[in-house]
């Protein structure tokens, strides 16, 4: 394990290597490979993620954007591959029948999503956040109770949560005018991860196929939360997110603490051929 020495600097810990890059004096790194899927086009992604060794301590969600580029390197190799298959995407920029669906994030994304919010415009920001507050106030008023673990996907809470939302035609409070999400850059892994096999129609009747991908970085990351004991290692549902707002409990890790589980998780993950 690297042990972080010497002066340390603000600023964000963590970066991706290309496969075979020199790893500088100073630099610690964890080697993350996930291996190839056995099916078409897919091939092992081989990746190292790099810190320098006096690094300061860093919140658990600053290995989010580590996750969500891995993600999208998978995403690259499974749209590739579901096309060597005949299997494409009907997904394009403007449709967003999804981002009505309740989509759930671990905790170290939920903090990761409450600090790209405060670096929102204001314009953007306040509206959102004023959304989430009614809809938190209003499930409470109807004793909604949401839970959703890494052990089940659907329960119901969960369902309750889901039919309120569409029978208020409610959506994702990001989209901007023109439907677009305005943080997709910062997008969460679940809407990362989800793409459809169907015509939008498929979408909005909760029954579309989807492209299926060899793991999910929402383990990843719940299974690292429960690692570090941070929290309560579970999925948390974004439309709830109002409840998080005024939590000031955010321990910090020396990098090499976060980095290194998290590559071992993601080393171990199962892979579907």
């Amino acid at each position: 394990m690297c042990v972080a020495s010497g002066m340390r600097r603000d600023l964000t810990p963590f970066s991706l290597a290309e496969p075979g890059a020199a790893i500088p004096e100073g630099v610690c790194g964890a080697a993350v490979r996930i291996p190839a899927s056995g099916v078409g086009t897919f091939q092992a992604i081989a990746r190292t993620i790099v810190w320098p060794a006096d690094a300061p301590d860093a919140e658990l969600s600053a290995i989010v954007p580590i996750a969500h580029k891995l993600c999208d390197l998978v995403t690259s190799a499974v749209l590739a591959d579901g096309a060597a298959r005949g299997e494409n995407t009907f997904c394009a920029p403007g449709c967003n029948f999804c981002c009505g669906y309740v989509v759930a994030a671990s905790g170290a994304e939920i903090d990761f999503l409450l600090t790209v919010l405060a670096g929102l415009p204001a314009a953007v920001r306040e509206p959102a956040e004023a959304f989430w507050r009614d809809l938190q106030d209003e499930l409470e008023r109807k004793g909604i109770t949401v839970l959703l673990d890494v052990a089940a996907s659907r329960d119901e809470g969960w369902g309750a949560l889901g039919d309120f939302l569409q029978t208020r035609g409610l959506t994702c409070p990001l989209l901007d005018g023109a439907g677009r999400c305005s943080i997709y850059a910062a997008r969460p892994v679940t809407c990362r991860e989800f793409y459809s096999l169907g015509p939008a129609a498929r979408c909005i009747a909760l029954d579309t196929p989807r492209l299926e991908r060899p793991m999910s970085f929402n383990d990843v990351l719940v299974n690292l939360e429960a690692r570090l004991g941070t929290r309560e290692a579970r999925m948390w549902e974004l439309p709830t997110i109002a409840q998080h707002f005024d939590r000031t409990e955010r321990p910090t890790f020396p990098p090499a603490h976060i980095a290194e589980p998290f590559a071992a998780l993601v080393n171990k993950s199962p892979i579907s051929d």
